[in-house]
């Protein structure tokens, strides 16, 4: 029987569908990369967690100008340039997210019934 991962490390938050991706974690809550073919498919997403207001749109800031930081009050993620390299996948579009483990499963769970797995 596989042992359930405990609140607060990186198992507990890691994404339930192969297209997303963990980028940070905290105790409760993470912030994921959820990844598109198109911008279309992205823009719908992103306004259908708005409408439902199921977790926080955040932007990812790549800059050597400051240091690595998760800002919730400005909702964004700053990271130096490199780090682009891990969270891009070809030249999929993403939306980033912040949101506790049920409401990234709630959205996971939306995107493989839609087959977006």
């Amino acid at each position: 029987m596989k042992e359930k991962a405990k609140p607060g490390t990186s198992a507990y938050h890691q994404p339930g569908i192969a297209d997303a991706r963990l980028v940070v974690w905290g105790v409760e809550s993470s912030v994921r990369a959820y990844y598109f073919d198109t911008g279309q498919q992205a823009e719908s997403f992103s306004q259908a967690i708005k409408e439902f207001q199921i977790a926080t749109p955040f932007k990812i800031e790549l800059t050597n100008a400051e240091e690595a930081v998760v800002d919730y009050d400005k909702q964004r993620v700053v990271y130096p340039p490199n780090y682009a390299e891990q969270i891009e996948r070809k030249n999929q579009v993403y939306v980033l997210l912040e949101g506790t483990r049920e409401q990234h499963a709630k959205i996971e769970s939306v995107m493989r019934a839609v087959g977006r797995n």
